[in-house]
């Protein structure tokens, strides 16, 4: 395990542990979890009976300890660098933000080493995020880092688009992030598909269905026109008379909230960089392509993406 580290994506609504060999950047083991710092965060606080850092400190080190006896080989010597709402108010510790803008170097993001301890037994790395008046990142700023890092060719200027819980968009100018915005694209899917009035009108499907692009499109081209609230009702009204079937109305709800988020790219005078992981990609593409943008898009690969926190963790340490 010599020249090894643990990488820790700890993020809104996912939790990702990896194996990495620091000198060539090759993923050992992965370990993934839908327990993220907001399901977290409510666990702890509902069974409150310890400090906030040391809970997550010991789900962290469960975490370690079940990638240990899958692999059959301790890893207690290892450090753990750990990015994303861990270092929120809501994760193991509140950090302060880097602010704009911020080299895609990776010198100005704070690190605070946590020392190994009773509840963890590794030296943790904890970094954090980036902000601005009115918005704030913490986990995306290191993927952009990362992808500086890998990138075969970096536009002098560019939006960087990473889907997630909350969508971030990252204007990328000579190296540096100079802009960004947040979108709470996912969540608002995941508020109002489970706990609207539109709870029964949809039937959330795990994976994109390729058979419903056609609502999923309606979606995108009527959030460019339409008042968003009122359209948003509408998917009821239409479940009930019958136009659309419960399936169909979860892709007009996506098409309608990824449309809306993709509103303001019409009028871009530089490229769209996609940083997408597989939950997210087809309907991205399928969205960009509705508003006529896939041509002006640089498509970053499956595999490319799913390392680009691990390289832009390493890049911070060094």
């Amino acid at each position: 395990m010599s020249h090894c580290f643990l990488s820790c994506e700890w993020g809104t609504s996912s939790f990702r542990l990896k194996l990495v060999n620091q000198q060539s950047a090759k993923i050992l083991a992965t370990l993934k979890s839908p327990q993220g710092v907001k399901q977290t965060f409510f666990a702890w606080e509902k069974n409150a009976t310890e400090d906030q850092a040391s809970f997550y400190q010991k789900l962290l080190q469960n975490a370690i300890d079940q990638m240990s006896q899958k692999l059959e080989q301790k890893l207690d010597s290892l450090k753990v660098v750990l990015s994303g709402m861990s270092s929120s108010s809501m994760g193991m510790k509140d950090l302060p933000y880097a602010s704009l803008p911020m080299p895609l170097d990776g010198s100005q993001l704070i690190v605070e080493i946590i020392p190994a301890n009773n509840n963890c037994r590794h030296d943790m790395y904890l970094i954090s995020g980036l902000s601005k008046a009115g918005d704030a990142m913490r986990g995306e700023e290191v993927q952009a880092i990362g992808w500086h890092q890998v990138s075969a060719f970096m536009p002098k200027k560019c939006l960087l688009i990473i889907p997630g819980t909350h969508a971030k968009h990252l204007v990328i100018e000579d190296e540096h992030i100079i802009d960004f915005k947040t979108y709470m694209t996912g969540e608002l899917y995941e508020i109002i598909s489970a706990n609207s009035v539109l709870k029964n009108s949809i039937q959330t499907v795990q994976a994109w269905d390729y058979p419903n692009k056609d609502a999923f499109a309606a979606g995108v081209k009527d959030a460019q026109t339409a008042n968003i609230s009122n359209q948003l009702f509408s998917i009821r009204a239409r479940t009930l008379e019958g136009s659309l079937n419960k399936i169909e109305a979860a892709h007009y709800l996506s098409g309608l909230l990824i449309g809306y988020e993709l509103k303001e790219c019409i009028e871009l005078s530089y490229p769209i960089v996609l940083c997408c992981s597989y939950k997210f990609d087809q309907m991205y593409q399928y969205a960009l392509s509705s508003l006529k943008l896939k041509e002006k898009t640089i498509i970053l690969s499956q595999e490319s993406v799913e390392d680009l926190a691990v390289w832009g963790q390493m890049t911070v340490l060094e």
